[in-house]
């Protein structure tokens, strides 16, 4: 139950999270907010970079306005647990179906393994109304998760079909 409100925790797009965020590393919070460059520097994220082919030199050339998806690294969530640590990423799909629904990559990484999997979220018309009217509100509606796997790549290449 933890983890999946955790991983609500890193669903959301707007400053609304951003504020949380910035609220939980004032007080110690497990839960950071990194830039890609911070995420660059962390070493237990460099099998992740590794798996996902994201460099410096990549992120700096990288043109995602030809890309249909790819992941948004502008803002990437870190939450610290004692057995792993996932980094939470807005997978960025220019040809979903329903715009307002919206797909996050959650990545584990644990001293022996690194594992991910997707978390599709559908918005309820409340929660819409709610938030097109401005009142914050925290996320209700559908969330499905794909299976676990290693495979990061054909897990991102699974959205393409």
């Amino acid at each position: 139950m933890v983890l999946f409100l955790l991983t609500m925790v890193g669903c959301e797009r707007d400053a609304e999270i951003i504020d949380l965020t910035e609220k939980n590393q004032q007080i110690g919070s497990p839960i950071k907010n990194l830039t890609i460059e911070e995420a660059l520097n962390d070493i237990k994220f460099t099998p992740i970079s590794i798996l996902l082919n994201l460099t410096k030199k990549d992120i700096a050339h990288k043109n995602s306005q030809d890309e249909v998806i790819y992941i948004d690294t502008k803002n990437i969530i870190k939450i610290v647990k004692k057995e792993y640590t996932t980094y939470t990423f807005l997978v960025i799909n220019k040809k979903q179906e329903n715009k307002n629904s919206f797909t996050n990559l959650i990545v584990e990484k644990s001293p022996n393994k690194t594992r991910g999997y997707l978390a599709h979220y559908f918005p309820s018309n409340e929660y819409l109304i709610k938030k097109a009217k401005g009142i914050k509100t925290p996320f209700h509606g559908a969330v499905s998760f794909s299976p676990f796997t290693e495979d990061l790549k054909e897990l991102l290449n699974g959205l393409n079909k």
